[in-house]
């Protein structure tokens, strides 16, 4: 484990053009980051599904079981791909502008709250003078 990932990150950090380095940052493995847990949640489902509706004895011919597999991970990598999209996208879309809101009022520098209070103490005071000059 260690020592494979030594070897690993001496490829990633080295100098110049690098295959491994290429292979290492590709895009694709940020998407695929992204929906890993989620095939992994939704292939156990998929699998109990399959199994459980079987009526009788499974052929398990090679062809029949590389075809099961295969159909069993692009299932679950699409299930993970929307429950993605229409879960966990809007939420992380959500959560992440609650806490930039809740830091720009954490953030907000204390003269400007100072100023928009000695403002409506200033108006406060010219309606009670308006009130007071009505009424005499």
């Amino acid at each position: 484990g260690v020592g494979m990932t030594s070897i690993t990150f001496a490829f990633i950090f080295m100098k110049g053009p690098s295959v491994t380095r290429w292979f290492f940052t590709w895009p694709l493995h940020a998407a695929l980051a992204k929906l890993s847990y989620g095939a992994y949640l939704w292939h156990l489902f998929w699998v109990l599904s399959y199994y459980d509706s079987q009526l009788g004895p499974l052929d398990l011919t090679l062809y029949h079981l590389i075809f099961r597999s295969l159909a069993l991970v692009c299932l679950s990598f699409f299930s993970a791909l929307l429950s993605y999209l229409i879960v966990e996208a809007p939420l992380s879309r959500i959560t992440t502008s609650v806490f930039k809101n809740l830091a720009k009022r954490k953030n907000r520098p204390a003269s400007s709250n100072g100023q928009q209070q000695h403002t409506n103490n200033d108006s406060n005071e010219a309606k009670r003078q308006l009130i007071v000059n009505d009424g005499s």
